[in-house]
């Protein structure tokens, strides 16, 4: 392995998540490189610096929820359209253009020329056909 397959693969090394074959190259790596031994020290650090956190008692944990309760029941509800709308930005365009098109393609069509109405005012009473 180069030294950018063995960066990538330090925090498995840390876990002991390596095969044997490839924990002994990283081994040897870490002999020679300065940079990945910090680097290694540094990803050990972190992962204790984040376990290290203690987990609440289940007395806290209820204050916890007691408190922010009132603040989450009393906050407005989103409306369905709200929670959708981010998932869906092209939903609003797509339902107009469908009612668009619906309008056009479903409305009542009419045998007669348009301008037959026109003539037929024109004339009173008479209609005129244009056929």
């Amino acid at each position: 392995m180069n030294h950018e397959e063995i960066e990538t693969r330090l925090s498995d090394y840390r876990d002991g998540e390596l095969p044997a074959p490839e924990r002994a190259e990283v081994e040897t790596h870490l002999k020679a490189c300065a940079d990945c031994r910090a680097a290694l020290e540094l990803d050990a650090r972190a992962a204790k610096a984040l376990f290290r956190a203690p987990t609440p008692s289940r007395a806290e944990t209820e204050a916890l929820v007691r408190a922010l309760l009132p603040k989450i029941s009393g906050a407005p509800r989103p409306s369905v359209w709200e929670l959708l709308r981010p998932a869906f930005p092209w939903a609003a365009p797509a339902l107009a253009f469908a009612a668009a098109a619906a309008a056009v393609f479903v409305a009542p069509r009419t045998d007669r020329d348009p301008f037959d109405s026109l003539v037929a005012a024109q004339a009173g009473s008479r209609t005129y056909s244009w056929v």
